[in-house]
């Protein structure tokens, strides 16, 4: 094992703290180990299914997603190929050129990766192979604080190998139309004894471990919902303004190209900060929600343009905020703009928001009907929250902060073990319970920065009608799920306009 300091330059000003990331370079172990979903992405019907047809095809659609806790913060893999192999032995490339992913913010959600046409039939296994070529192949990132109180963050990365994936169940492919869900499991794929956080030297592993599950498109019933993209960010790279169409690129990482998605849009579609599809223009970013369709588009349901002039859009969790200097500190887990240069990036990014507009994202129909008051400020923002910036600039961190433009909260997932329900305004309300490990509760508390939460232990997570309820078990107390939706700060609490409530990992 090669254990190397992984550090940056020093910055212009000294307020915020410096944050140093600690990177070993090892040869990973692989292993995979038999586990379920995680509730991330529902499965098929139980329903009898249909014998696959003899020489038919059916065109599929593969989406990624995750199911994490709180202990890793990034998580990046460079996949090369992925291969199934049906009952009869033979095999079917699905990927063929190497895709680069950030599970983390997946947790929860799901992303487009590709539509392929296969046989129809029943698979049995699934390998993949992450790019022997590349430098650094699959990488994660733990942050919290140091002795010091200051943030610290650890990387882990490094070698190259095949990855096997778990199918809970045969894969039987049986439809002219059909989704695959490939879906990390954090917990068993990032492994370091205790707390990863200052671990230079400390034996670990990487063991990337997946689960693939089909799913229909279009979804059987209305709570599983796997076709559905939520916040999908996107640069516009072409526009068929005859076909209602346009293309994006996702974020790009791991020095390889950003995945390519076409995206649809008809008289259902809601746009948000401009007026409509004729006011799209290539190179703008855009934060979208829609359906996933078998050739691998997506149907968008709401486009949202939050910055037409933006030229840099990182998203990602705040780690630091200077209330007084009206600065923050962004650690980027997706970044498109000038600031990606295609090549292994890993540091956070200071912003100025003085000059800057705060806004919520816009695909929550029920702020306006929550019992307490839901506002996103300079003055409410706190470390842990996710947050995407806009800049018409990017500033080299040594020359000082880059002028933000807008600062939008994101919806994020929260993992918590439930302690207490009330009602409230149509509402019920959960205490949840979160880890030490949250970046709520890890980053609470650090030099030159006020203490905004009474309690960063816990969160306060509203569900009313709008809530898909994706958890396999009853919510009952002391049990453990994942929440998905907007995180606020009410005056020093944390309250959570909740969208999903998925298990636990």
């Amino acid at each position: 094992m090669i254990s190397m300091l992984f550090s940056f330059p020093p910055r212009k000003r000294a307020l915020l703290p410096a944050v140093t990331f600690n990177l070993l370079l090892f040869a990973i172990v692989f292993i995979a180990a038999g586990c379920g979903n995680g509730g991330s992405i529902p499965t098929k019907s139980s329903a009898p299914t249909p014998t696959p047809t003899p020489g038919g095809n059916a065109q599929v659609a593969l989406v990624v997603s995750s199911t994490a806790d709180d202990q890793v913060s990034e998580f990046d893999l460079l996949i090369k190929s992925i291969v199934l192999t049906n009952q009869a032995g033979a095999t079917v490339t699905l990927l063929d050129s190497p895709q680069s992913l950030e599970f983390i913010h997946l947790n929860g959600t799901a992303e487009p990766l590709l539509s392929a046409s296969i046989p129809q039939g029943v698979y049995t296994a699934a390998s993949m192979a992450l790019d022997i070529g590349a430098p650094v192949d699959a990488v994660f990132i733990c942050v919290g604080l140091d002795s010091s109180g200051s943030v610290s963050g650890s990387l882990f990365g490094g070698g190259a190998a095949n990855v096997a994936a778990v199918l809970p169940a045969p894969l039987v492919v049986n439809e002219d139309t059909m989704g695959l869900s490939l879906n990390l499991l954090v917990s068993r794929s990032a492994i370091t004894p205790g707390s990863c956080i200052n671990p230079s030297g400390a034996t670990f592993t990487i063991s990337p471990t997946f689960s693939l599950a089909t799913f229909d498109i279009p979804p059987l019933t209305a709570k599983a919902a796997p076709d559905q993209v939520v916040s999908l960010l996107g640069k516009i790279v072409t526009i068929d303004s005859g076909a209602g169409t346009f293309q994006v690129t996702l974020p790009e990482g791991l020095g390889q190209p950003a995945p390519l998605v076409p995206i649809r849009v008809d008289s259902g579609t809601v746009f948000q900060g401009i007026s409509g599809f004729a006011s799209l223009s290539i190179g703008f970013f855009v934060n979208l929600d829609g359906r996933i369709q078998a050739d691998g588009s997506v149907q968008a349901t709401r486009i949202d343009v939050r910055d037409p002039s933006a030229l840099n859009f990182p998203r990602g969790p705040v780690l630091f905020v200077d209330g007084n200097a009206h600065e923050i500190l962004v650690m980027p887990r997706q970044e498109q703009g000038k600031a990606s240069s295609n090549t292994l990036n890993f540091s956070d990014q200071e912003f100025d928001y003085s000059g800057a507009a705060f806004d919520i994202s816009g695909q929550f129909s029920n702020i306006q009907a929550l019992p307490f008051s839901a506002n996103f400020s300079g003055s409410t923002i706190v470390p842990g929250q996710v947050v995407s910036v806009s800049s018409p600039v990017f500033a080299d961190p040594s020359q000082g902060f880059t002028p933000a433009t807008t600062v939008t909260l994101m919806p994020q997932t929260v993992n918590g073990t439930v302690m207490g329900s009330t009602s409230q305004g149509g509402f019920t309300v959960l205490t949840v319970a979160i880890p030490s490990a949250s970046l709520f509760s890890a980053l609470a508390t650090q030099p030159a920065q006020t203490s905004f939460l009474q309690n960063p232990n816990a969160v306060e997570v509203y569900i009313d009608n709008n809530t898909q309820m994706l958890n396999s078990t009853p919510l009952t107390q002391n049990a453990p799920f994942r929440f998905y939706g907007l995180v606020f700060n009410d005056n020093g609490v944390l309250r959570m306009d909740c969208s999903k409530v998925l298990d636990a990992p």
